[in-house]
């Protein structure tokens, strides 16, 4: 960006994206879910993290630096911490086609959006990096469900008809299930199209049975129900539900969130 050489000159850490509409669509993946999250450039490429004060649910996004046009930084890693909603607002209105430049000052980021129409200049403060929320969960997933986000979104749609929160029954004999219920209706999923939802993995000989909130999903199908990617669901009895999916040459992002136990809390 010719036009703030002058910027750039001042902020010795910048970077630049092509359709900023991919990063848009990973937080609002996480917006409704948590306030703010962590987000660490290191020399591989930019990692955003982030859970909620609860800690029921996780979001890990991976985004190499040969997808950015320009990734320039004096001294890495970078860290810090942004309020998810303030930083939605100002990609609120992006479009394929627009370029968002970033440049990372110690408390602020410098974002300029270039549109066909014009460019805007924003100013963000930045928050001190949260090194408790900087550690993934480390178990075992016995059970690989392949399906993409438009089915797992009709089917927390189907769901929540009727329901705020989703049970997951998985066996040999029934394949999946997905059901919800309460005081007064009742709702079963079943009977999938390979196309569209399979079990891939499973080595485990018990059933899996765990229920999980909806309002938790629900912002995540919202956001990804348009990409043309497979949604992988990692399942394990009383362990976290893992959901990946990938935006196309841009990140990889994985959602974990935790079931609920037998008397209705977070387990």
């Amino acid at each position: 960006m010719a036009s703030n050489t002058k910027q750039q000159e001042k902020i010795v850490n910048h970077l630049e994206i092509d359709d900023p509409t991919r990063l848009r669509t990973i937080f609002q993946a996480m917006t409704s879910i948590m306030d703010e999250t962590n987000v660490e450039i290191n020399d591989i490429g930019i990692i955003i993290r982030g859970m909620p004060s609860s800690h029921v649910a996780l979001v890990d996004a991976f985004l190499p630096k040969e997808h950015f046009i320009l990734y320039e930084f004096k001294n890495l890693p970078v860290k810090f911490r942004i309020k998810i909603d303030q930083f939605l607002k100002i990609l609120s209105k992006v479009k394929t086609g627009d370029k968002l430049y970033i440049g990372i000052a110690q408390h602020r980021l410098n974002l300029i959006i270039s549109t066909a129409k014009y460019t805007k200049e924003y100013q963000l403060s930045v928050m001190e990096f949260n090194p408790n929320e900087d550690k993934l969960p480390k178990y075992e997933t016995p059970i690989k469900v392949v399906t993409n986000p438009m089915t797992f979104k009709d089917i927390i749609d189907d769901v929540s008809l009727v329901s705020e929160f989703l049970v997951v029954n998985i066996s040999i004999n029934s394949g999946i299930l997905f059901s919800g219920s309460d005081d007064l209706r009742g709702v079963t999923l079943k009977q999938f199209g390979e196309d569209d939802m399979k079990i891939e993995e499973c080595w485990q000989t018990s059933p899996y049975l765990e229920t999980f909130q909806m309002f938790l999903l629900s912002p995540l199908v919202a956001a990804i129900k348009g990409l043309d990617t497979q949604l992988i669901i990692r399942l394990g009895n009383k362990k976290p539900m893992l959901l990946h999916f990938e935006i196309k040459d841009f990140a990889k992002v994985d959602y974990y969130l935790v079931p609920l136990d037998k008397k209705g809390d977070n387990q």
